[in-house]
Parts: C-alpha cells; structure tokens; sequence
C-alpha cells in the first residue's frame, strides 16, 4: 500500500496567547520490583509495573496524589542536592497491591489494561501473550502462535473481547477471547517488513507502528490499509481519546529522537515535539492532561503529551502550541526504559530501577510564541 502524502502547515499570521505553563513535580515512589521495567499502565488510582523479574505490580497511588494536592509546595519543584542525586526516601511509596506471577519465563516487555480494568494482557521475550482476571488473580488464558517476542499488546473490540499481539516475527495477530478455539486466532496481519512495535485500537481502527518507520492503519470497516511513511523508526504510539490523533515516538534519525503528531484520518503531520534523546531505546510515549484539586485530570486529557529520554529526564509539551514544559531538576540517573500518563500523572521508570510518579501541576509562566510546524521529512 503506498503511502498517503503528507501535508505541511502554513504559518499563521499571529500566535494566540497560550495558557500559563505548567509544571511538573514528583509525588511518589513505586516500591522495588526486582528488576528494570520496561512496560507500565496508569488508570484511576492505580499503576501497573512489569519487567525483568517476570511479574506484573498492581499499585494504588490514590493516597499520594491525595497527599500531593493538599501540600502546600505543589507549584515548587523538588530540590536536587549538588553533584549528587537527591533523596527519595521522603517520597511516600505507592501501595504494592498484588502481583501477578504466571507463566513467564522471561521478561515482560509489553503491558495493556482492558478499559473495564477487569483485565490485562502482558507478553514479551517468551513470545506469548497472558491475559490474567484481576480481581480473581488468576491466569485467563495465554495466547500463543508468534514465533519471536511479543513487543505490543491492546485491548480491542466491543468488551474489550479481542487481544491485539505485535512481535518480532513482523507480524500483528488478532485474538478472540471469546472463542472456544485452543489459541482464539482470528486474523493473523503479516504484511510489516520489520517489528510491530507498537499497537492501539480505537473503534473499528487498528493502528499500529512499524521499526521500518512507517505507522499502519487498518480500517475493518472499510476494509483498507492505509500507511504512512513517517521516516525514523517507530517505537511507540498513544492515540488521543477521540482516536483522531496518533503521538508518535521516534528512534534515531537526524535529530536523534522526536515526537510526530498524527492525523489518523487524513495521514497529515501536524507537529512535531523535540528537545528529548531517543538514539537507541524504545521510549513510550503518551498524552496527559493538567491535575485538578480533586486529583482527576481536566476534560481536555490531551492537552499535553510527554515522553522521556535516554538522559533520564521526563519532557512534557503543550500539545497545541508545542512548547516544552521546564524539564525538572530531578533526573533518573539512566535511561528512561518505561513511561505511561492519566489522571493528570506521569510515571516514569528508569533502567536505574527507580520508578516514580510525577504530577501535572498548574503555575504562572511566561510563554514564547510556539514553533513553526515542521513536515514529515524533518522527523
């Protein structure tokens, strides 16, 4: 399938005046989950965590951000000690609620919660992916047939009834969890010329992003493909909560790492997000939306997107005028190796096995006019 052209964004005459800036600062801890993560779920008061040492954490932060919304320092960012990393051990840690240790035999590398959040699916190097019951604690069913690691998962279909599996072996397979089949196979798509690194699901729409660079839509009830040449590799994908926008996190390239911000309906870049180091790992990406003082996010859960870098910092930009939030003072001393944002937070992992929770946090601030919008070619 050729791709569809992209469509460069003239100027404006005049910038709007933006909204203050916010900021962010860091809340919580998650407690020591025996290893590097490499894949984590925020929803609600709760915060899914798995990695290397082959279970999935289920932690509940409700009671930090309930602390944090009524500290009297929430616009002020945490000291940082001078050539030295700074204390954590005054950060209240998240509440280890249960783990989930099944079958894996080798690390998790992809994690997705079902939206009723009474399931989630985890895979990575053992090649299959386990859906576990969450409030039964209990293996659901493991679904097998890719014949390379698992590197994305989601949830799809009316129930959350479909298991969506990207690998290694370049190819995006389609289960059925409803079926009485052994492996509940639907459909297997194998049409990618490299790893399905990153997969989501919006309605009757399938998008998925390729290590080749390209992003790949599939639309079940039109019955198409359409693909769109981004250039750097891919290493993940968020879609905005209406589906009509796809963030995308780019490996390598030019300018060593950047976010795209994708028109899933018409194929057009409409920003791009740099500042950030993204030369080799696969870095989440996701969009966030401003805290509030009952510690939900505002309506607008899009109005941000973050991602980290291979510095250990955490970056936020305002997703409509593209201007970057100030990068906090505390930093992870390596790269961030896990990341995922809701309810107005972000958690970052790192492979220095720290993993905290930071929130979004309204402040005054000057803002510069915002940055000219760049075409495909400059990803």
């Amino acid at each position: 399938v050729p791709p569809r052209a992209s469509r460069t964004a003239m100027p404006s005459d005049g910038a709007p005046a933006a909204p203050a800036l916010p900021v962010l600062r860091r809340i919580a801890r998650l407690g020591g989950t025996g290893g590097v993560t490499l894949a984590c779920v925020r929803a609600e008061a709760y915060v899914l965590a798995a990695g290397e040492d082959l279970e999935v954490h289920l932690y509940n932060v409700a009671d930090a951000v309930s602390q944090a919304m009524q500290s009297p320092s929430r616009s002020q960012q945490l000291p940082k000690a001078a050539g030295a990393r700074d204390d954590e051990a005054h950060l209240p840690q998240a509440r280890h609620v249960h783990s989930f240790a099944g079958p894996q035999r080798f690390a998790i590398e992809a994690l997705a919660l079902a939206s009723s959040h009474s399931r989630l699916v985890c895979g990575g190097r053992d090649r299959a992916a386990n859906v576990w019951d969450i409030a039964r604690a209990s293996l659901h069913r493991s679904l097998t047939g890719h014949t390379e690691p698992l590197r994305a998962l989601a949830f799809a279909g009316e129930g959350d009834s479909l298991v969506l599996t990207g690998s290694s072996d370049r190819s995006l397979r389609i289960y059925d969890l409803r079926s009485s089949h052994k492996d509940g196979l639907v459909q297997a798509l194998d049409n990618f010329a490299d790893t399905v690194s990153s997969v989501q699901a919006h309605g009757a729409r399938i998008i998925a992003g390729c290590v080749d660079g390209t992003v790949h839509t599939f639309d079940a009830r039109k019955g198409r493909e359409l693909v769109d040449a981004i250039g750097p590799s891919v290493g993940d994908i968020a879609l905005s909560a209406n589906g009509r926008q796809a963030l995308v996190a780019c490996v390598g390239g030019a300018g060593a790492g950047a976010l795209g911000l994708l028109d899933t309906v018409d194929g057009r870049l409409i920003r791009t997000f740099r500042g950030h180091k993204n030369k080799e790992n696969r870095i989440h990406c996701d969009f966030v939306g401003l805290a509030t003082p009952n510690g939900l996010a505002q309506e607008d859960c899009n109005a941000y997107v973050a991602t980290g870098s291979e510095t250990g910092t955490v970056h936020v930009w305002d997703r409509t005028t593209g201007q970057a939030l100030a990068t906090p003072d505390v930093v992870h001393r390596q790269s961030i190796s896990a990341l995922a944002c809701g309810e107005g937070t972000i958690v970052s992992c790192s492979y220095d096995g720290a993993g905290w929770l930071w929130q979004l946090e309204p402040q005054q601030a000057s803002t510069p006019a915002p940055p000219a919008r760049l075409p495909k070619s400059e990803l």
